[in-house]
């Protein structure tokens, strides 16, 4: 039964309690016949019945309806989350976290590598401005301080995260090239508006995506020539067995 249906039942349920009936009166009252003194009496018994019928009628869409709202009620006060206690290490509590920095690589909740790039950047740009303020450096000392400096902070842990075929992986190279960018016009003194790709042959700088996948194959040639009892070596295996089957 819908809440409309209910509210009304309860509503003309009222309005015929109420209101008391008067009609069987004025019939006796106005008719000669004295056979309207028993239809007065039929009247009243029936108006009788009426009314204790439309009081249980009430009672029960009273009933439902305070059955609904708290139905109502209950479906639509929030929820609470059932959390699980807090992590407890040498007796200090660890909480949870929208960041977690694990041998110097961030993840965040879902395990992706945006706030890794990002606190890498941030630190690299950092540096740059700071080589922005050395005077009297030949552009092949200022070259080879970003290259010392500036290229280990954003390539560190690469293999963890750079992949062509990763979706995604475009926004994550771009935030390293405006850092490549940046030192590339600290080296050269060159203006804003010229390009990454003129800039990084002038500086005779290495693309960033070429740096990358060099560094990620460089990182694969290590891995395999690991011992075979190696767990890193035994993930791989389990890995490739499970690409090709």
């Amino acid at each position: 039964m819908k809440l409309s249906s209910v509210l009304a039942t309860v509503f003309l349920a009222t309005a015929a309690i109420a209101a008391p009936y008067s009609g069987s009166d004025d019939l006796a009252r106005r008719s000669p016949v004295p056979g309207c003194i028993k239809a007065r009496a039929d009247d009243e018994d029936a108006w009788n019945i009426c009314c204790r019928k439309a009081k249980r009628d009430a009672d029960t869409a009273s009933t439902q309806a305070s059955e609904l709202a708290s139905v109502y009620e209950k479906a639509l006060e929030p929820r609470k989350l059932l959390r699980s206690p807090p992590l407890m290490f040498n007796g200090a509590e660890i909480n949870n976290t929208d960041r977690v920095k694990i041998l110097g690589v961030t993840l965040d909740g879902k395990l992706r590598m945006d706030a890794h790039v990002e606190r890498v950047t941030t630190a690299a740009t950092a540096k740059c401005l700071a080589l922005a303020r050395l005077k009297g450096l030949r552009p092949k000392q200022m070259r080879q301080l970003y290259r010392s400096v500036v290229v280990p902070t954003t390539d560190y842990a690469a293999p963890s995260w750079f992949s062509q075929a990763r979706r995604g992986i475009s926004r994550l190279v771009s935030r390293v090239e405006r850092v490549q960018k940046m030192g590339a016009k600290i080296i050269l003194r060159a203006f804003n508006g010229v390009a990454l790709r003129i800039l990084e042959a002038e500086a005779s700088l290495e693309p960033v995506r070429e740096r990358l996948t060099r560094k990620v194959a460089a990182h694969l040639a290590s891995l395999t020539s690991l011992q075979g009892n190696n767990l890193l070596r035994q993930c791989m295996q389990d890995m490739q067995k499970r690409a090709t089957t």
